[in-house]
């Protein structure tokens, strides 16, 4: 079985902990490595998700990263500018209608995500338009519920059942 890669990019904190994203990855994705750093990934070789944080660092070196899906919150403004003009797919998450996955609704212990727009797996398969339910084991803001369910759906977990975040 391949290894499933997710890259933190920007600085430790933001909406979801690197502890809760090895947390829920690994309950659907035991053979996840999870890792983080505020630039790109060093080892550069995907496929892989690059899953960006608050304070995101730039680097001065364009982006040559084959084979990896870029997971963007709204109002990441320094990753938007970094991805532009790599050809990295973009996968966007907020509120606005513009963006590929958003809240529908929001009260703990649960939740649903909505996909507005067709997406596809690091594995090349299709996850059309739907809502998905979502159970939350601990409090969680909404950005984070969006990057744990983004990263779910991007890595292949199939959606149908709903996530345990």
């Amino acid at each position: 079985m391949e290894r499933t890669r997710i890259f933190l990019c920007g600085r430790k904190g933001g909406p979801v902990s690197s502890r809760r994203v090895k947390e829920v990855l690994g309950r659907y994705l035991p053979n996840c490595l999870v890792e983080e750093g505020e630039g790109w990934p060093p080892d550069r070789q995907g496929p892989g998700l690059l899953l960006f944080r608050s304070g995101f660092c730039r680097p001065v070196e364009p982006a040559l990263l084959p084979g990896w899906v870029a997971l963007l919150p709204a109002g990441c403004a320094e990753g938007l500018r970094a991805l532009q003009g790599t050809g990295i797919p973009t996968v966007t998450c907020g509120a606005s209608s513009r963006d590929t996955l958003s809240i529908s609704s929001w009260d703990f212990p649960q939740g649903a995500v909505s996909v507005l727009r067709g997406v596809t797996t690091l594995a090349g398969e299709p996850v059309e338009p739907g809502e998905i339910p979502v159970k939350m084991a601990a409090p969680l803001e909404p950005e984070g519920m969006l990057a744990l369910c983004g990263a779910l759906i991007l890595c292949g977990v199939p959606p149908e059942e709903g996530y345990l975040l």
